[in-house]
């Protein structure tokens, strides 16, 4: 069974209407053409969690001009949120309106600007288009990859797509875009061993999200609890929690940090398999949501 991880980042120690283009059947843009029209309207994310470690995702402005898309995985639980546009101007993050645990998305509030939204495309693309996605791999912010539609998975009991795009920590909730820069999905994550295995969840996902949330629900706090990450310690009030994510996430590397005093050590391994599976749950997927930064310098280096 190959290992599978989500691109929570990296750390330390672990796009509702159709424009008119793509609806007729126009000319698609050029590569250069699809970022200026993307890039803009997406954001990377800085976060810090309770233990005070920090790594990196990605996000981007859908449906209205204060609502920020991303992968719950990479918000879970987080203390603190710093949200940048790609010309280096700082987005005020209010908190969480929306999360789906099973799709791994979030909706996040952000101060309203100017910049406009992306378009959430609704429908699949054709097997085999060719697809952008845009995030902040191992640090790089905005860098954009792409690749091909290699298949829509019924995986967890719905659909994602399986692209070649590559994806590294720090793609997560960034935007997947078609060829007129429409999102089609969100990143979330790629199975380990394999080459150019990755996956998205379809952006209707996200707009049902934002539809559930009332387009414009309660702000949530950033920050919070959620069961713990590979890298989290787990104190003696977990510990039974902490046991049965274990339990779950077998034939993963999982990194977690153990906390005596002032003193933190750090052990990385690959958890024993218990049983063969075809195609990873999200819970099992989630286990390296936090992959390790060894290598790409301190978090936040461009």
């Amino acid at each position: 069974m190959q290992n599978s991880w989500r691109t929570r980042g990296m750390r330390g120690a672990m796009a509702l209407t159709l424009v008119a283009g793509a609806a007729c059947g126009g000319a698609e843009l050029s590569p250069p053409e699809v970022y200026d029209r993307v890039v803009a309207s997406t954001l990377a994310l800085r976060v810090t969690d309770a233990n005070g470690e920090r790594f990196v995702g990605a996000g981007f402005l859908a449906f209205r001009p204060d609502r920020v898309v991303t992968a719950w995985h990479v918000v879970r639980g987080v203390r603190e949120i710093e949200a940048t546009y790609s010309d280096g101007t700082r987005a005020e993050v209010l908190g969480v309106v929306g999360h789906s645990e099973r799709h791994d998305l979030a909706l996040l509030e952000v101060r309203p600007t100017a910049r406009t939204p992306l378009t959430m495309r609704q429908d699949d693309p054709r097997i085999a288009s060719r697809l952008y996605a845009i995030g902040s791999p191992r640090g790089y912010s905005f860098s954009i990859s792409d690749g091909l539609l290699s298949q829509v998975r019924m995986i967890d009991g719905f659909p994602q797509y399986q692209l070649t795009c590559a994806f590294s920590p720090g793609n997560s909730g960034g935007p997947v875009v078609d060829g007129f820069g429409e999102v089609v999905g969100v990143s979330a994550w790629s199975k380990v061993g394999g080459q150019n295995l990755n996956f998205a969840i379809p952006a209707r996902f996200v707009t049902r999200l934002h539809s559930e949330a009332g387009g414009d629900g309660a702000v949530g706090e950033v920050g919070g609890g959620g069961i713990p990450h590979g890298e989290r310690g787990a104190g003696p009030s977990g510990y039974a929690q902490f046991l049965e994510w274990l339990s779950v996430r077998a034939g993963h590397e999982v990194t977690v940090s153990v906390v005596a005093g002032d003193e933190v050590q750090r052990f990385r391994w690959v958890m024993p398999e218990a049983e063969a599976s075809a195609e990873p749950s999200a819970a099992r997927a989630e286990s390296a949501a936090r992959e390790s930064g060894a290598g790409a310098g301190p978090v936040g280096s461009e």
